[in-house]
């Protein structure tokens, strides 16, 4: 009886924390949980931003931050984000092919991506995906996401009295139902934001994609590796792209 109540009584505070938490993403508009303000968001992604700047070399080549000011400075304009600090880097790292962006506007480019885009219309293939992660605060809803799964790891242990079968069972579900799925979700949901960024900035966003089924170093991959990724490959991206561009570009395309 005691282990019920003290059950009952965690499963009610952890409801009410979910209902204080919901939040709408721009554009697609699906309901978020975020327990981070957006000033604790920004702060954190400051201070992770300084880390990488500490640890990381910034490239000095002419030519890739030339075109990184150009795709990021149209990017920005139509971003709607006054109160985020925008910042954006090459980091000379010529082993590594991808980009990342953190809360608040920092975005860092890797040198090794370059061999890939032949264009400021493919970079910008990438650093919008990276601004749509910023602006849909997909770090924050990550965070909060583990959280709960933590809190709901111990709800688990309490409820069965820290019986390993019922905790390894939830760690399963957890992961593979729900955080990985989520995770793909994110980053459908940054192609689609980017998309439109690239619209409403100008960018010909026909290019995105023979980018993405270009930039697939993975091919040869299993259904079972594709479903346990975090990150869908380059073939999948391009077909949700193909079936969304028509819309996208009846909306939001530039008609001067």
């Amino acid at each position: 009886m005691r282990v019920f109540k003290t059950v009952l009584g965690m499963a009610g505070g952890l409801l009410l924390w979910l209902a204080a938490g919901c939040a709408t993403t721009p554009y697609t508009d699906r309901t978020q949980f975020i327990t981070l303000s957006e000033s604790e968001e920004l702060q954190l992604g400051d201070e992770a931003w300084q880390e990488v700047l500490k640890e990381c070399s910034v490239s000095k080549d002419e030519k890739q931050n030339a075109m990184l000011k150009e795709v990021a400075t149209r990017l920005i304009a139509v971003a709607d984000r006054p109160n985020y600090q925008w910042e954006y880097v090459v980091v000379d790292d010529d082993a590594t092919a991808n980009a990342f962006a953190l809360p608040g506007g920092k975005i860092a480019v890797y040198s090794g991506l370059f061999p890939f885009v032949n264009s400021v219309d493919d970079l910008a293939v990438v650093v919008s995906h990276e601004v749509a992660h910023a602006l849909a605060r997909h770090s924050a809803e990550r965070m909060s996401q583990q959280t709960m799964i933590a809190l709901g790891s111990l709800l688990t242990d309490v409820a069965f009295e820290s019986n390993q079968g019922a905790n390894l069972a939830y760690s399963v579900i957890s992961q593979y139902g729900f955080t990985l799925r989520y995770s793909r979700e994110q980053e459908y949901e940054a192609d689609h934001i980017g998309l439109i960024l690239m619209l409403k900035s100008g960018f010909d966003v026909d290019c995105a994609i023979p980018f993405w089924e270009r930039f697939d170093p993975d091919r040869g991959y299993d259904r079972l590796t594709q479903y346990a990724s975090t990150h869908p490959r380059g073939a999948a991206r391009a077909a949700e792209i193909a079936e969304a561009l028509p819309e996208l570009k009846k909306k939001y395309g530039k008609t001067d």
